[in-house]
């Protein structure tokens, strides 16, 4: 009997792609488009270390899928290739939410051996102190992305305040780039982290449709064979990627979703119907990669609940329950799940009858 797997595979001997992975959001493009500005004003950020003077640290905010985390490891990249005497350390800290976990990490990249127990973290720091001096380095740049989830735990946090006073104690050369979604961020920090070490800040505004479509066309050269996508394709998983707040993990999800229910039709080209057909399954993706909310966005949604609410008064609801907001903060915070898609934001005569409010709403 045929093995089940021969069978699908002499079915399915023709693929619309050649090289699928440019379409996952973990793929690093050798260029970046569309975001020279944010790219120089790093490069700008970093250069002292290339003549062993110390660098400026740097927060990084934006929404989801518009480029931070891709650009900022490209950035590295260039550095290291640059000169030998700088590392860059990219840590994810979903994956490692820790101070032990994040030291240990940095400890391994430099080549140390460090035992699964029996270190504290603080040991562990002071291992890549030596790790450091050893190397004969001039500087590392760590970047710690999604790093909202440290303060999950809020004693996590301090691995911040830890960094900084490798700095300025110990003599370590640090540059530290934080990276989150949300541009309140840097408000909530300890207050000393902040003096400590004093962030310039770079935003990354949402793709524009243009950008989109210029990003897809760039990886679509690799990713499919030539001639295989229709030409409304890549407009339509742009617009896609826009409807979703300009980010474009959305757009290549689209774009390479597409192309797979190609190829379980057996089509040689990629077309409208393949994209509009995987469109549930966009949604989903946006579910489980992009709607990531802090614990202050999870109580707002929570306090909303199944109800209608005017806008002040959820504003002081908030505030009888002990969530601290500056007005501008709440605006954002709403416009935020509005772009999620998690709640409606709609502007309509204020009960009383005196003027106009916002209607907020739980969509789901």
């Amino acid at each position: 009997m045929t093995n089940i797997f021969r069978r699908m595979e002499d079915r399915d001997d023709y693929s619309v792609f050649k090289e699928e992975r440019v379409l996952k959001p973990e793929y690093l493009p050798d260029d970046i488009l569309h975001r020279e500005t944010e790219i120089r004003e790093l490069v700008s950020i970093l250069q002292p270390f290339v003549h062993s003077r110390s660098p400026e640290n740097v927060f990084v905010f934006g929404p989801p899928g518009t480029g931070k985390t891709v650009t900022c490891r490209y950035v590295l990249n260039q550095l290291e290739e640059y000169t030998s005497k700088v590392r860059g350390f990219y840590i994810n800290c979903w994956e490692y939410n820790t101070r032990y976990s994040i030291f240990s990490k940095i400890g391994e990249e430099l080549g140390l051996i460090l035992p699964r127990r029996g270190l504290s973290a603080d040991e562990v720091l002071y291992r890549i102190v030596d790790g450091y001096r050893h190397e004969g380095l001039n500087g590392m740049v760590i970047v710690l992305d999604e790093v909202d989830r440290l303060f999950v735990n809020k004693d996590e946090g301090n691995v911040l305040y830890d960094l900084a006073r490798a700095t300025e104690n110990i003599g370590v050369n640090i540059s530290i780039i934080i990276i989150s979604n949300y541009r309140d961020f840097l408000i909530n920090l300890d207050p000393r982290i902040r003096s400590s070490l004093m962030f310039k800040t770079i935003e990354f505004e949402p793709y524009s449709i243009t950008a989109l479509k210029d990003i897809l066309r760039e990886r679509s050269h690799i990713a499919f064979r030539p001639g295989v996508l229709d030409d409304d394709v890549i407009p339509l998983c742009a617009a896609l990627g826009v409807k979703f707040g300009g980010d474009a993990r959305v757009a290549l999800t689209a774009l390479w979703l597409a192309g797979r229910e190609a190829d379980r039709e057996g089509s040689k080209h990629v077309t409208v119907n393949h994209v509009n057909r995987v469109k549930d399954q966009v949604f989903d993706f946006v579910l489980n990669t992009k709607i990531v909310l802090n614990p202050l966005e999870k109580k707002i949604l929570s306090i909303i609940g199944g109800r209608e609410w005017v806008s002040g008064d959820l504003y002081r609801e908030l505030k009888e329950r002990g969530i601290q907001l500056t007005d501008r903060s709440f605006r954002n915070y709403l416009k935020r799940l509005h772009e999620l898609g998690l709640i409606s934001v709609e502007e309509t005569r204020h009960p009383s009858g005196r003027g106009m409010t916002r209607v907020v709403r739980r969509v789901r």
